[in-house]
């Protein structure tokens, strides 16, 4: 699929993309036009590359605002884990082959290198509208489909049930908690690997990361064989900082990068220029494979700007910044749009 072929045509991409959504997309082309003193063609003329993508806010998903696909043709809805309806963000996708292919290919890349687990166990819940359930789902089916181990959807970790053999656990940092809290005297099988997504959404503010790094160890997977994955609902793609058995052993110092065709700058939350590195901003994703919404979103996600990560394969990719995750910021306003602007144009639906 040529969305997933990298940074050769990125740009290429980044300018088709643009040029579809911004017509497909009221909302989007009302935001567009208005930051180009009402001149369309000045927009288009201007977008050139992935980095001058006019950029919308993650608020714009409320109620399937920055959709481009109406909801009888969607392959997908994938609707946030917002905490009241009202925030709730809406992503309908034009694809489910696409975001399949994605997911999957980034999902092996950093979750099973020569050496790391085939048999996964997920603590993830089956829901349908998660885009976190859906990717887990296409990994399992993946699996059963190559003729790999046995694989299994659980809510708890049990000894008795795990066997000798090493296993991948797949889990939110809340499920991964309540799991390892609720048997703690549990030990994964030597060898075994964590995939941990999702903070705790201010539900559990009094525990940090460090100290779950600390209950996987008790359970006996070291630091260098956790790894954690950065998505939401309004990405079509998945971020992950590190690969198993060569990740980070400092949680605080992990960096996560994007796949080879997607982007992560770090912006200042006023001027919305990128910081220098070690700067804290806003991050600012682009994700050509969100085909059916706009590939440009600022996030309300804090990050540290780190310069492109050595892969554990060596690799070194000179495009691609990465950002160590501090938090969510505040409710300050931010500059230039914000969601009411996209409120005076239409809804797809």
């Amino acid at each position: 699929m040529a969305l997933l072929r990298g940074a050769d045509d990125l740009d290429e991409v980044a300018v088709a993309l643009f040029r579809h959504q911004v017509q497909a997309c009221p909302a989007y082309r009302r935001l567009v036009e208005s930051r180009a003193g009402g001149h369309l063609s000045r927009a288009l003329h201007e977008v050139t590359g992935w980095r001058s993508v006019p950029w919308a806010p993650i608020e714009g998903f409320r109620n399937g605002l920055l959709c481009a696909v109406r909801p009888e043709a969607a392959a997908h809805t994938f609707v946030s884990s917002g905490t009241t309806a009202a925030v709730r963000g809406i992503h309908r996708l034009d694809s489910g082959a696409l975001y399949r292919a994605g997911a999957l290919r980034a999902f092996e890349r950093a979750l099973l290198p020569a050496g790391a687990p085939r048999r996964i166990i997920s603590l993830v819940p089956q829901v349908a509208e998660s885009s976190l359930a859906t990717m887990v789902g296409w990994v399992l089916e993946a699996f059963a489909e190559s003729g790999g181990p046995p694989t299994a959807w659980t809510s708890t970790l049990q000894q008795e049930s795990l066997g000798d053999q090493p296993v991948l656990v797949l889990g939110t940092a809340l499920g991964l908690l309540a799991a390892l809290d609720a048997a703690p005297d549990l030990r994964l099988p030597a060898g075994s690997a964590i995939m941990e997504t999702g903070g705790f959404k201010g539900q559990r503010a009094e525990i940090t990361r460090a100290m779950m790094f600390e209950r996987y160890a008790r359970a006996g997977v070291p630091a260098e064989r956790v790894v954690g994955e950065y998505g939401m609902a309004e990405l079509s793609s998945q971020w992950y900082d590190g690969i198993v058995g060569s990740a980070c052993p400092d949680p605080d110092q992990r960096v996560y990068f994007p796949p080879p065709w997607a982007r992560t700058r770090v912006v200042d939350p006023v001027s919305l220029i990128d910081v220098p590195y070690g700067g804290v901003g806003l991050l600012l994703h682009f994700d050509p494979l969100n085909r059916g919404s706009v590939s440009a979103i600022l996030t309300q996600d804090l990050g540290v700007r780190r310069p492109p990560p050595v892969f554990g394969d060596g690799e070194r990719s000179e495009a691609r910044d990465g950002f160590t995750y501090v938090g969510r910021a505040s409710g300050a306003p931010l500059k230039g749009c914000s969601s009411m602007e996209l409120e005076q144009g239409e809804y797809l639906t």
